[in-house]
């Protein structure tokens, strides 16, 4: 089954790595290594690591759960930054990545400002991170142990001191599949953002600057937010 544009809800995801020859990255190397110069240019502390993208993704029902399935393949950075920017219409390769959706104690979501020096600098959305070989495990790809490693890094916080729900909102827009975990603090959102904000504060090598709550759909901002953020916040909000 394929995965439709907007919302929905999964159980379970189960992802594997494998080889893939990716002709885009082989029929636009000279135009992805210009772009990356610039970019380069743009942003010094850019880094073409290794990442893994998703070249197919299904969803399927398993033993009475519902469940997310693909195979993943590893590329560099610059790839991927090119192919967000010029990718054909039909390229079967999206990028697949667990993202974690902070939610205080209150109800209003927690979402965080990238900072100036990344390559999404000013845009706003929960800690996520595209994965990497670090989230490989015996051959499978970890997008939940991806979530825990991202949230971490970039917040301060641990799982330790959320509350999981079971299961994961998909969204799907464009090349993007977002698996969204929905984790919830003991705290109400401002508290913890306050207290997130004074941990990025000592560090201005942090991925994000500050945190923004979202409490009402009036506060969403299409300007600085995905349209996957918006979609979701609209339906969490609705």
């Amino acid at each position: 089954m394929s995965i439709p544009q907007g919302v929905m809800r999964v159980d379970r995801l189960d992802f594997t790595i494998e080889p893939y020859e990716w002709r885009f990255a082989q029929d636009h190397a000279e135009k992805i290594n210009a772009l990356w110069i610039n970019e380069v240019a743009r942003k010094p502390r850019l880094f073409n690591g290794q990442v893994l993208l998703c070249h197919r993704a299904q969803l399927s029902e398993q033993a009475g759960e519902r469940v997310l399935s693909g195979a993943f393949f590893v590329t560099d950075y610059k790839s991927f930054l090119a192919h967000r920017q010029i990718a054909e219409r039909d390229d079967p390769v999206s990028n697949c990545f667990g993202m974690a959706a902070l939610r205080g104690a209150d109800g209003a979501y927690l979402l965080g400002e990238m900072a100036a020096h990344t390559a999404n600098s000013g845009q706003i959305y929960f800690p996520a991170g595209t994965p990497d070989l670090d989230d490989v495990i015996a051959g499978q790809v970890d997008l939940e142990g991806s979530i825990a490693r991202e949230l971490q890094e970039e917040t301060g916080l641990s799982l330790d001191r959320v509350t999981i729900e079971p299961g994961f909102v998909i969204l799907r827009h464009a090349s993007q599949i977002a698996c969204m975990q929905v984790l919830t603090l003991s705290k109400p959102a401002h508290q913890i953002a306050e207290q997130i904000n004074q941990w990025l504060a000592a560090d201005q090598r942090n991925e994000l600057c500050r945190m923004h709550v979202v409490q009402a759909r009036s506060e969403i901002r299409p300007e600085v937010m995905p349209a996957f953020i918006c979609a979701f916040l609209e339906h969490q909000l609705g």
